[in-house]
């Protein structure tokens, strides 16, 4: 017997992200974490796993009900969901008003989180992109360049990354080395996100003034960070009366070490009150960029479902 299977490739993908918003979805999970109630609607029935039969990052999206399976690039959901989180994060803690970007990095990575960012980031006026080193894609492709030129927004390419983040208040690292953020002085009340699953910097790191991570319950399995490994040392309290999280970072003017501040489902939830100050540069771990979002995955299948998007196959 053969059963149908719809097939959405990285193109079908980015057409169905158009008609969704990922960050309300990853926003609705991290407050059910936090609260303890139930995610968005449907995913306690599907599953996402390892597609059969294929060498490649496809998983299988299975519905334990009725809904049809569909098979999509794992990576490229992954890193939907990053773009998704960064959004977020730059929405909850950038200081209102007009807001300046960059985002270093190549390839798929930088080309959704400028989609996202330009479709659900209130204020974009301007995005700079810093490629990274030694990559041959496209720095923009044409339908980034497109969406871009119907929102109004300006789009520069630079030669340097201290030419990037100069005057920028979000700043999205995906890709560039640890040898390619010498920035220096970062603009006041800048958030930055760290969506390159690697660690930045020592003296980057001191540099901010708050951290925060998307997820406190990752930060057990990511103790290889560096900014996780580094524990509570000598006599130094946080003055902060927020809940404490098991996760710290070299501080300058403290004695020991100061707390990873929040996650952002307590920012989300008001556990937290987010950013403190105006002009504190705040720094975002991005720690689950290895998770799959059944939640997202079920709602992209919907809207290729409904706008006929993808490619159908069987199989035995």
């Amino acid at each position: 017997m053969r059963d149908r299977i719809l097939r959405l490739g990285v193109d079908e993908l980015r057409h169905a992200l158009d008609l969704i918003d990922p960050v309300r979805l990853v926003a609705d999970e991290l407050v059910g974490r936090e609260t303890g109630r139930a995610g968005p609607k449907p995913p306690q029935n599907c599953r996402l796993v390892s597609a059969p039969g294929t060498r490649t990052d496809t998983v299988l999206l299975e519905d334990l009900h009725d809904g049809p399976k569909c098979l999509m690039p794992g990576s490229c959901l992954r890193e939907l969901r990053d773009a998704a989180l960064t959004t977020l994060a730059a929405r909850e803690l950038l200081a209102r008003g007009v807001v300046t970007a960059t985002a270093l990095g190549s390839g798929l990575s930088v080309q959704l989180q400028i989609t996202v960012a330009a479709r659900h980031l209130p204020g974009v006026s301007h995005v700079m992109v810093f490629p990274a080193t030694g990559e041959n894609e496209v720095p923009v492709e044409l339908t980034v360049l497109d969406l871009l030129d119907q929102v109004g927004i300006d789009l520069s390419l630079a030669a340097e990354v201290s030419e990037a983040v100069f005057g920028a208040n979000l700043v999205i690292i995906t890709g560039a080395g640890q040898d390619q953020l010498r920035i220096g002085q970062v603009t006041c009340g800048a958030v930055l996100v760290n969506a390159s699953g690697r660690d930045l910097p020592g003296s980057f790191v001191e540099g901010v003034d708050e951290i925060y991570v998307d997820d406190a319950r990752l930060l057990d399995d990511n103790r290889h960070r560096q900014f996780i490994r580094v524990r509570l040392t000598g006599s130094g309290t946080a003055p902060e009366s927020f809940r404490p999280i098991e996760g710290w970072h070299p501080h300058r003017g403290w004695r020991g070490r100061r707390q990873v501040d929040a996650d952002l489902g307590e920012v989300l939830t008001g556990a937290h009150p987010g950013r403190t100050r105006a002009d504190d540069v705040l720094l975002v771990e991005l720690l689950g960029m290895r998770e799959l979002d059944v939640p997202l995955a079920v709602r992209l299948r919907q809207a290729a479902l409904e706008h006929g998007i993808g490619v159908w196959t069987s199989e035995q």
